[in-house]
């Protein structure tokens, strides 16, 4: 019996603390706050996307890197790879964490389009008509953008690694663009 007033008594309390607010929701006041804040939100998002829009990387590798990084796709310090290879002028690799440890490889590449040898013609030949192309008799997975290449590779699987892989693609895609 003892339990039984107990809860409903803090079932009371519930509904009456619930209640002290609600007279206020109706009146000028109230609407005028709410409209202020609305307003303020709205003009400080405003002020957010004309500070991300002013933002201009520069068209080179540096500036592909800069912008991955603050899209918070790239992390850490770069090392520089052996991008002939693959007949690329140059390319970093980042290595990072993504739901996991350490199980993100970024590589990114710069192309000349205008001086390209036989290795780079057959790499961006393959990553156009295949998505991937073959290096050391491993098929890799790539994606164009223009003279860009980028290779990410997530050894996690599942529908949250491959949402982002998606999500990483579309970045470097809207660079430069």
């Amino acid at each position: 019996m003892k339990k039984w007033i107990a809860m409903m008594a803090a079932g009371l309390m519930a509904v009456s603390f619930a209640g002290c607010g609600a007279g206020d929701v109706g009146s000028a006041e109230y609407m005028a706050s709410k409209a202020a804040a609305s307003q303020a939100a709205a003009s400080s998002s405003q002020v957010s996307q004309n500070s991300q829009a002013e933002v201009q990387y520069e068209n080179s590798l540096k500036g592909l890197q800069q912008y991955m990084t603050a899209k918070g796709v790239a992390e850490g310090d770069p090392i520089a790879m052996e991008a002939g290879l693959i007949g690329a002028k140059e390319g970093v690799r980042y290595r990072g964490s993504f739901e996991g440890k350490e199980n993100i490889t970024l590589e990114l590449y710069r192309y000349d389009p205008s001086d390209q040898n036989e290795a780079a013609r057959k790499v961006l030949a393959d990553v156009k008509e295949k998505g991937t192309f073959t290096i050391m008799e491993k098929q890799v997975p790539a994606t164009l953008n223009g003279g860009y290449l980028m290779v990410y590779i997530d050894t996690q699987t599942g529908d949250v690694h491959e949402k982002r892989a998606e999500e990483v693609k579309t970045i470097f895609l809207n660079f430069q663009k």
